[in-house]
C-alpha cells in the first residue's frame, strides 16, 4: 500500500470514529479512488447521510513550490440531509444530525492529529460546496505535513576544574557529566571555551568526545588572566556554560 493510501485509510478511520451524543455521526464513510472530481458533489448526495468522502487532491512537488504548500492534500467532503420541509440541513433536528454538527465532529477527530509517525494533519480550509433546502455539502481540506521536532539541548557540564603543570604552559581541564539528564537531549560533544583578559567574548578552543571528561590545552598565554568554561552540545545547540575557572600562568 502506498503512502498516500495509508494516509487516506487513516483519515477514513478517524472520520468513522467521529461520535455525537454517544453514537456514530456518519452513516457512510468511504475513500474515493482516483482523487477529487467535481461529480463527487452529486455522488455524495445519493449516499445514506450524514456521509463523508475522503479524496486525495494534489501533492505539489515542483522545486519552485513554497515549503508552506508542500505535502499531500486531501479533501473530506461532508453531506447532511434534513427531510423535514421546515428544516435546515445545516442544523440538527430531532431525527437528523445537521451539517454543522457533522463538520464539528469530523474536525474534532482530524485537526492537528498525527496520522502516521511524524506526520500531522494540518487544516487548510473549510468551505461550502453545494446545497439546497434539504441537503448541504461542505469540504474540509487537509495537508499531511511532517511534524517538526526541535532537538532538546543537553544540560551543562558540572564541576569544571583546572590544573596547571608548573614546568609547562599547558592547562588541563576536567569536568563531570550533568547530573540532570531527564527530558534533555543527548550529548554529542563537549566544547571548551576560553576568554583572555583583553577579549570581550569566549572563543572555542577544543571539541571533545562525549565519552571524555578532560582536555589539555597546550601553549596557553602567560602573564594574564584566562577564563575557561565548557558546554555540552548536540544538533539542537549548546547548553548553558559550566562554572568558570580562572587561570594565570
Amino acid at each position: 500500500m502506498s503512502q498516500l493510501n495509508n494516509y487516506e485509510a487513516a483519515l477514513i478511520d478517524l472520520v468513522t470514529s467521529a461520535e455525537h451524543a454517544g453514537g456514530p455521526v456518519f452513516r457512510t464513510v468511504r475513500g474515493v479512488s482516483g482523487g477529487y472530481r467535481p461529480f463527487l458533489r452529486d455522488a455524495i448526495r445519493r449516499e445514506p447521510m450524514p456521509a463523508a468522502f475522503v479524496a486525495f487532491i494534489e501533492e505539489p512537488t515542483a522545486p519552485e513550490v513554497a515549503p508552506s504548500r508542500r505535502g499531500p492534500q486531501f479533501a473530506v467532503m461532508i453531506a447532511a440531509r434534513n427531510l423535514r420541509e421546515t428544516g435546515d440541513p445545516r442544523g440538527d433536528d430531532v431525527d437528523n444530525i445537521g451539517a454543522f454538527t457533522a463538520l464539528a465532529s469530523a474536525r474534532a477527530e482530524l485537526d492537528d492529529v498525527e496520522i502516521a509517525s511524524g506526520i500531522l494533519l494540518q487544516s487548510l480550509s473549510v468551505r461550502f460546496l453545494d446545497g439546497d433546502d434539504r441537503v448541504a455539502v461542505y469540504e474540509l481540506r487537509y495537508r499531511a505535513w511532517p511534524v517538526v521536532t526541535k532537538l532538546l539541548v543537553p544540560n551543562a557540564p558540572e564541576d569544571l576544574q583546572a590544573t596547571v603543570t608548573p614546568e609547562t604552559v599547558d592547562v588541563t581541564l576536567t569536568w563531570e557529566l550533568p547530573t540532570e539528564l531527564v527530558e534533555k537531549g543527548d550529548i554529542e560533544l563537549y566544547k571548551v571555551y576560553r576568554k583572555r583578559a583583553a577579549e570581550s567574548s569566549f572563543v572555542i578552543q577544543a571539541a571533545v568526545s562525549p565519552r571524555e571528561f578532560a582536555v589539555t590545552l597546550p601553549d596557553q598565554p602567560t602573564g594574564e588572566s584566562l577564563t575557561y568554561h565548557v558546554v555540552s552540545a548536540n544538533e539542537g545547540g549548546e547548553s548553558d556554560p559550566s562554572n568558570a575557572v580562572v587561570v594565570v600562568l
